[in-house]
This record gives C-alpha cells, structure tokens and sequence, in this order.
C-alpha cells in the first residue's frame, strides 16, 4: 500500500532497543480518521451482508462495500433440516448424521450447549434486504415482579455466585457474574448490594434467588441470561453463517461460541454474551462477523493457525472488566494467526492483542481506533508482521507507551511497516517498543519499525521506549 504523503512531514530517525526505526511524523495536523470515527455504523451494512452460497470458505474474498452490501439479496442456503422455533436444536444435532445441513427458520430459538457431530452446518435464513431473521438466544423473561421499598423484585433462575477471580473495573465489582439481565435489550450494570442499584442496574441476591432493579418493568421487556454457550466443540469441521447469537451467560474467557478445530464461523452476529462472542480454536476461520457490545472481549483466538477476516469488533466489554485482564476487541493467545481486514473500534481495552508466547502473527490492513488502551499490542511474543494499519485515536485510559497506537512489549522481531498511525491532542502515543524484565528468554530485539505515516493531532505524544 502507498504511504499518503503528509505536508509539513519530516522523517524522524529514532534510538530503539535492538530496532530499526524511520516513520513520517506530522505534528498538529488536522486528524484523517475523523471520518471514520462517524461512519463505522456503515461497516455494519458491510458485514451483514453473506456471500454467495457458492463461496469457498478456503479462499480469502474480496469485502462488500456498504453500498454494495445494501443492494445485495441474499438467497437463503440449501439445507436437509429446517428447525422451527421451539425444536430442541442440540437434540437434533445429536440425531442427525455427520454433514447434516440445519437451516434456522425466522424466529427466537432458545439453545443450549449445541454440541455438533462432524461437519454438520448451522445456517440463518436471511429477509429480503439481507437482515438475519435467525436468533439464537441464551436469555429468558423474567416475571411475577413486585414492588418492595422502592425497588421491584422478581424470582431468579437459581444461579449461583460466581468462583473465579476475575478483576473488575471499580464501580463494576460483580463482572464476572456471567447471568446478565436486559431491560428492553440493553444489559444493566450487575450492583454489589441493594444499596448500589441505581437507574440502570440491578442486584442478583443468590441466597434467596431474587433480582432487584429500580426502573419499573410494567410493559417493558426485562430477560436474564441463561444458557451457558450456543455451540461447544465435539467435532472438527462444522460451520456456523448466518445467525444472530445473543445473550448467553457465558463465564468470563469463554465465547457463546466455543469453536472446535476445524470450525468456520461467517456472517453471523454475536452479541451480548457476557464473556466473549467467540473462541476460535484451531484451524479456524472467522469472517465477516458482527461482534459487537460483549461482556469482556469480541474475540479469543486461542488455537494455532486460524484467520480473523473481515470483521467488525465494537464497544466490546460492558461488564467492565480491566482491560489489563484481558478485555477488549481480539485478543490471540496462540501461533500461525492472520488478522486482516478487520475494524476494531470503540472497546473498552485493547484493539488487538497477542500474548503469552504468540508466535508468527499477522496484523494487516486492519483499521484500529477509539480502543480505551492499546491499538495493536504485541507482547511477551515473537515474530509479528504489523503491516498497513490504520491505527489512531486509541489510549485514553492509558498513560506513557502503554497508550501507544502500535505498542510491542518485551517481544522480538516484529515486523512495524506501512501503517498509518494517528494520535489524539490529549491522549496516546504513536509506536511504542519496551523491554521489561517478563521472564528467561524474553526479550525486544530485532524489531523493526519504518515506513509508517505518523500523525500527531497536538504537542503531545511521540515514538519511544
């Protein structure tokens, strides 16, 4: 990709640890993401859209553009089952054959813990305009509520308290709760005790099994989350395209998906689950997906060899996990992993994340911004190609390097080239190497930073380490 040339740049030449560094840096220029920052809805079009049924999963497509999206009309896929609302789905998968095709008809499906046999495949039907008309749900109503003391209170599920020590941000000290409640669709704030419910929360008192919320639910639609996933791994090879799956109770580093090897996940829509959207395992692919307002993460990819392709990743983390623990949009914790294409905005932790020992990771032609912290982060890994990002407006809740656009930590030979790196007037950097002391053979030399296009918004921020 042509690196645009900025007016007024002067190529900066900098002193890294063990790194090459040369980039085109600007200061006080006008920002040239501000457009996307108000059209990312449009990337919603862009993924709603399938592709043809004649697609081969194997290949990498060219994306719809929105207004290409928008006029497409998306037939509905061939299928030996077509399940109604109401049909135990994980019954029928255990009764049918390997390579059984199940076509979702229109309508709210509640599921639970669908365990498919080898290459089955679990397809949405789709209406005229391309929407997906089929909605796996995790969550049920809530009713018989009353009103106590000013607040109204209604029979639970019997969920019990959650073991895990996950860690909150303050002000959110029950996110790892996975049993969510939603008030007409949005999910509320899970208070500590009666005395901390306000406006948009509610309190889950486990020992007597009720839930307590202040808004008054008199014809309004009030659910909590239920069902533990929509689809856990028992086989290799099954595809999942087309549906919308939202609100499931899944735990904290878990997905409403957890995929097995082999797994194809595209064009579906995944939502309000409380921990991930989904977990790719090995030999995944997923593609052009939705993923949008979970719990603590869009997207866990903790499998070798899987490709993130063509997603939209947004305002991720509602339960308000910190971000250091492992919130936010992708999060890759494995080898041999592309993500290209992808635009991660808007969560509440880092853009894109690899850690713990990631080997071989791709980072290319994503757009990355408005994340809370990091934009890409590669840290305490080795051997990353971060090529032709744009990246900017992400770190606002970080300070120093760890606000960084692009930010490689205590890793080795990371490839930073071709990318397009803008930083806010009052918060964030640019790109951003450290080495700390993270362990025996863990270290930031060979990293190579050059040719990028760098953008600062004000005085502030820099390069560095």
């Amino acid at each position: 990709m042509r690196i645009p040339e900025l007016r007024g740049a002067r190529r900066a030449r900098q002193t890294l640890p063990a790194a090459t560094a040369r980039s085109e840096t600007t200061k006080r220029a006008k920002s040239k993401l501000a457009a996307l920052l108000v059209s990312t809805s449009m990337m919603a079009t862009t993924v709603a859209a399938p592709a043809a049924a004649t697609e081969s999963d194997g290949a990498r497509p060219a994306l719809a553009s929105p207004s290409a999206a928008a006029a497409t009309t998306c037939p509905n896929p061939a299928a030996d089952v077509v399940v109604t609302p109401g049909t135990d789905l994980a019954a029928l998968a255990r009764s049918h054959p390997e390579g059984t095709r199940f076509r979702l008809a229109p309508g709210v499906h509640f599921v639970e813990s669908v365990r498919p046999r080898a290459r089955q495949s679990f397809l949405g039907t789709y209406g005229p305009s391309c929407e997906r008309l089929s909605i796996l749900d995790g969550s049920v109503r809530l009713r018989g509520w009353q009103q106590r003391r000013g607040l109204w209170g209604a029979r639970g599920i019997g969920a019990a308290p959650s073991t895990g020590d996950e860690q909150c941000t303050e002000g959110f000290p029950r996110c790892n709760e996975p049993n969510d409640v939603f008030l007409d669709g949005a999910p509320l704030r899970h208070a500590a005790s009666l005395s901390d419910i306000g406006d948009r929360a509610f309190f889950h008192r486990f020992a007597t099994n009720e839930v307590y919320m202040r808004a008054n639910p008199t014809g309004r639609t009030v659910t909590i989350s239920l069902a533990t996933n929509a689809f856990r791994p028992s086989a290799e090879g099954v595809r999942i395209a087309g549906l919308v799956i939202r609100k499931f109770a899944t735990p904290p580093q878990a997905g409403a998906i957890l995929a097995g090897r082999g797994w194809t996940v595209v064009d579906n829509e995944l939502a309000l689950n409380h921990g991930s959207g989904v977990n790719a395992s090995h030999s995944n692919v997923i593609r052009r997906n939705w993923i949008h307002d979970n719990g603590q993460i869009g997207v866990r990819v903790y499998g070798d060899g899987v490709v993130v392709e063509g997603n939209l990743v947004r305002r991720n983390n509602y339960a308000r996990f910190l971000g250091t623990w492992g919130a936010g949009g992708i999060k890759i914790i494995a080898s041999n992993v592309r993500a290209e294409g992808n635009c991660v905005a808007d969560n509440e932790g880092a853009g894109i994340w690899a850690d713990v020992d990631s080997r071989q990771i791709t980072f290319v032609r994503n757009t990355v911004f408005g994340n809370w912290t990091q934009g890409i982060f590669f840290e305490v890994s080795s051997g990353a190609e971060i090529r032709e990002n744009i990246v900017g407006q992400n770190g606002r809740r970080s300070q120093a390097l760890y606000g960084s656009q692009i930010f490689v930590s205590t890793s080795s030979t990371a490839v930073v080239v071709g990318n397009i790196v803008e930083v806010n007037a009052r918060f964030g950097t640019g790109i951003g190497i450290v080495w700390q002391a993270r362990g025996a053979g863990r270290s930031a030399l060979d990293n190579v930073v050059r040719g990028n296009a760098e953008t600062y918004l004000g005085a502030k921020g820099g390069n560095g380490k």
